[in-house]
């Protein structure tokens, strides 16, 4: 297979897959517009996906994370001058990997994010800090998919959950 029947085949994917997000009920599609330091870009996003947590309370009838306002999560630099985002991972396999390079693996906790509701409120509270997500985030070689926090929040409160 060449270089072009393999992009041929990844753009067709890339559509069916656009195509049935609206049939599944884990799923977020998002697109985001040209800005400054972005280029436009489309994303697939399925639940559940998750954050890394360094200071959080837990529920006392379930032991997850509580998205609220203690919630303290790891923010790495991921724009041109360090500016910091969010790291949240599609895949727990990511996101420990993520975790376990960094200083001190074991005051992180892996935190699920299960649905488009405790996302919007992740969100939410943590845009008062921030203004961009970094989409599984590779230590090693610094890339990233990136969004604004709004944009996801506008596409959000436009999706049924």
């Amino acid at each position: 297979m060449n270089c072009r029947s393999l992009l041929l085949v990844l753009v067709g994917f890339v559509c069916v897959t656009h195509a049935n997000a609206a049939d599944r009920p884990n799923t977020l599609f998002i697109s985001t517009k040209t800005g400054k330091d972005m280029t436009k870009s489309n994303f697939l996003w399925q639940f559940p996906c998750y954050i890394l947590a360094t200071t959080h309370k837990t529920s006392p009838l379930t032991g997850e994370v509580l998205f609220d306002e203690k919630l303290r999560f790891v923010a790495p630099a991921v724009l041109p001058g360090g500016k910091q985002g969010i790291a949240i991972f599609t895949d727990s396999a990511l996101a420990d990997e993520f975790r376990e390079l960094s200083r001190s693996p074991k005051s992180v906790t892996l935190a699920a994010i299960p649905n488009q509701g405790t996302l919007r409120s992740f969100l939410q509270i943590a845009s008062h800090q921030l203004q961009h997500v970094a989409i599984d985030l590779n230590r090693k070689t610094r890339l990233a998919r990136l969004f604004l926090i709004q944009e996801i929040l506008d596409q959000l409160d436009t999706s049924p959950t």
